[in-house]
């Protein structure tokens, strides 16, 4: 083997990743906070005088946007600034239950069923190691509150800024 791959695998076995974890609860909206029975307007239909607003209601979402533009935002907010680096809407995720997943009817009525899965299947093992970028699988062993989730990143949504605190209220707590 070559000196210098010897030199750089020595380094790359040696890189440590770290994350800090928040000591503090945040009153604000956050990257990757949680929300559930959060409500998006799928369509809206105009017919002569006659709106329709079609909304779907997905069983939790995730928040998608950058948390430094979330932090941004919220400062411009307190401070009655009108500048470009606050946000119009909030980009979400479905999350969904992950057995719901696994059923294949984790759309309801949005989309025809799709084939049911077992978590012994190949890819639902892919998934659950999270090496389909399309899918993040997460759980919370610590909690008895919420199931094992299943983030699909295929499909987002926008909520205006004005739901901010209809958002919040939805926001799961851990």
């Amino acid at each position: 083997m070559f000196p210098f791959i010897k030199w750089l695998l020595r380094k790359v076995v040696k890189m440590k990743i770290s994350a800090k974890k928040r000591s503090e609860h945040l009153t604000r909206i956050c990257q990757a906070d949680i929300f559930e029975n959060v409500e998006v307007i799928e369509s809206i239909e105009a017919s002569g005088a006659e709106i329709k607003v079609n909304k779907i209601i997905l069983p939790y979402a995730i928040c998608l946007n950058q948390d430094c533009d979330l932090e941004s935002d919220e400062r411009c907010r307190k401070h009655e600034d009108n500048k470009d680096s606050m946000l119009l809407h909030f980009a979400v995720a479905p999350v969904f239950v992950f057995d719901d997943f696994l059923k294949g009817d984790h759309w309801g009525e949005i989309f025809k069923p799709s084939k049911a899965k077992k978590k012994s299947d190949t890819e639902v093992k892919k998934i659950m190691d999270n090496e389909i970028s399309r899918y993040h699988y997460f759980s919370f062993p610590s909690s008895d509150e919420l199931p094992e989730l299943i983030i699909d990143f295929k499909h987002f949504f926008s909520i205006s800024v004005t739901q901010r605190e209809h958002l919040l209220s939805k926001k799961y707590v851990h």
